[in-house]
């Protein structure tokens, strides 16, 4: 049978050891700590992850390209990085934002030459707007552009529900006789691209690829 402690008198407060009241005030304070300050710390924090210069992009199997500096990379894999799985060339992908203005990249498998697979994204694009008039619209003639690693390509201007914007299309042939596609898409929400045009020509045209054939 257990012995039942008695608290002292003189060792309680409130009904309560005293001796127990220092872990008390230590507990207390982690809960606060939990509930309150690391919440207020996280909402304070800018998570952004800010582009430098000299980082590269990695698209997958040799395919990079380059962007800005003080761009926010909302999604995509530097070559400096470390991940646990290398970025997979048919199914890779990248997000960079400025203000109004973001730039998508994507790339996957592609049999096709660079302008079936711009007439895809403009499908894939109309499909996807969402606006009951369907505001997709190509603005503008289909013109040739080359990188400045020699990888040709196509690209066109567009309107659409969600701001207008270019698109650029790229099919890279590897040494392995398989072929990549690779679509830049840029959109800005003012109406003008004006601003960053040089920044976003210099990003596309630094697409390159260590498996190029071209």
């Amino acid at each position: 049978m257990s012995e039942s402690r008695t608290v002292p008198v003189d060792q309680r407060w409130l009904g309560m050891d005293k001796r127990a009241i220092p872990y008390a005030v230590v507990a207390v304070a982690l809960i606060a700590v939990l509930i309150y300050v690391l919440p207020a710390i996280n909402g304070a924090t800018d998570w952004s992850d800010e582009t430098a210069a000299g980082d590269v992009i990695d698209m997958g199997a040799g395919t990079t390209f380059t962007p800005p500096a003080g761009w926010l990379l909302e999604g995509g894999i530097r070559t400096s990085d470390e991940p646990a799985v290398p970025v997979n060339a048919s199914r890779s992908s990248a997000e960079l934002v400025n203000g109004g203005v973001s730039v998508s990249v994507a790339g996957s498998d592609w049999d096709g030459t660079a302008d079936e697979l711009l007439d895809q994204a403009n499908r894939l694009r109309d499909n996807s707007d969402q606006d009951a008039d369907k505001l997709f619209k190509v603005t503008g003639a289909r013109d040739s552009f080359t990188t400045a690693s020699g990888i040709p390509g196509v690209s066109e201007t567009f309107t659409s529900a969600t701001g207008d914007g270019t698109t650029w299309a790229f099919v890279i042939d590897d040494t392995d006789g398989g072929s990549t596609g690779i679509v830049f898409t840029a959109v800005t929400s003012n109406g003008t691209n004006a601003g960053y045009a040089g920044e976003i020509e210099a990003m596309v045209s630094s697409l390159a690829s260590t498996e190029s054939t071209s």
